[in-house]
């Protein structure tokens, strides 16, 4: 079995690890695995090569930030985005847990629950008094055409 350690496949993995691309991506490119590439890394006769991974992975790490940079000068949101991912104190707020996630999804079941309910409701109250049919359907039909009004000013 030969080895795929060579100069192109390493030329490869390097530029793209300097033009910031993660090293499951790299190896694909390359045409090796990650297992391998962790295993060249730890070699201690290919110590260069694991200097030059590590030296990559820091200049496209600085690149990448750079470009956010720039953007950040005109939309705000890319500053936000490097703080929440290189900041402790903006990561734990931003983030959502899998709990949190699933408090969310019950919350909102909850919630189309009651207004389904307040539908229910208002449709029977419609429904006990003496206007037609056709009446109700308007009144229905108007309210619904508010209700999508202010969700769209809302958005």
């Amino acid at each position: 079995m030969s080895s795929k350690f060579c100069t192109v496949v390493t030329d490869v993995i390097i530029e793209g690890l300097s033009a910031g691309h993660p090293r499951s991506i790299v190896c694909q490119k390359a045409g090796i695995s990650y297992n391998t590439l962790r295993v060249w890394i730890k070699d201690e006769s290919k110590a260069e090569f694991a200097t030059q991974v590590e030296r990559a992975e820091a200049l496209g790490t600085m690149n990448l930030v750079e470009e956010i940079r720039f953007h950040a000068r005109k939309d705000w949101r890319a500053a936000a985005w490097i703080l929440e991912r290189t900041r402790d104190a903006f990561m734990t707020s931003s983030r959502s847990t899998a709990a949190h996630r699933i408090a969310m999804d019950a919350l909102a079941r909850d919630k189309l629950g009651a207004e389904i309910a307040l539908i229910k409701a208002k449709t029977d109250a419609l429904s006990s008094s003496d206007l037609s049919p056709d009446e109700i359907n308007q009144i229905i039909v108007n309210a619904t055409g508010r209700l999508q009004a202010e969700e769209d000013s809302v958005h």
